[in-house]
């Protein structure tokens, strides 16, 4: 996946809410999180079968607030499949990475109700984890990195 050849992707159209999801059915979820004091904080980007996406802000697994919502187009929907194909989330360990010793920050991918988990050094941002993505492709950890910030830049995160 060429991380900066899919800026070209992010031409999400807005979706009103009454015509997105509820964020209980999705297709696929990312979230990234980082571990402190108050518990795990960050985002949850979460995208339907029909492309209807939604980004909300986390606190402990908890949504506190709706970032935005909107709706990936016929190609990005393809686009977001042929990804998810290719990273062959199924086969992936369920966790990768190393956790530091004080807040770690995690990516973690839900598809077909099993959650996949990479750990990072604290304070990664999504920089971190695209230059991640930059690895070998055989490395469980470079596939998970690669399809979050596929999917993340699909729908402007």
């Amino acid at each position: 996946m060429a991380i900066v050849g899919l800026v070209s992707l992010l031409q999400a159209a807005p979706a009103s809410a009454a015509s997105c999801f509820d964020g209980g059915n999705f297709l696929i979820r990312v979230e990234r999180l980082q571990e402190g004091f108050a518990g795990r904080t960050g985002e949850r980007t979460s995208i339907a079968e029909d492309g209807c996406f939604t980004v909300d802000r986390l606190l402990n697994g908890n949504v506190i607030s709706r970032l935005r919502l909107g709706r990936l187009g016929p190609d990005q929907i393809l686009s977001a499949r042929a990804a998810i194909d290719a990273t062959g989330v199924a086969s992936l360990p369920n966790r990768t990475g190393s956790p530091p010793a004080i807040n770690p920050a995690f990516v973690s991918i839900t598809y077909g109700g099993v959650t996949k988990e990479l750990v990072m050094p604290a304070g990664a941002n999504p920089k971190d984890v695209a230059a991640l993505g930059d690895g070998r492709a055989d490395d469980p950890s470079v596939r998970l990195a690669r399809l979050a910030v596929h999917l993340l830049e699909l729908t402007g995160s």
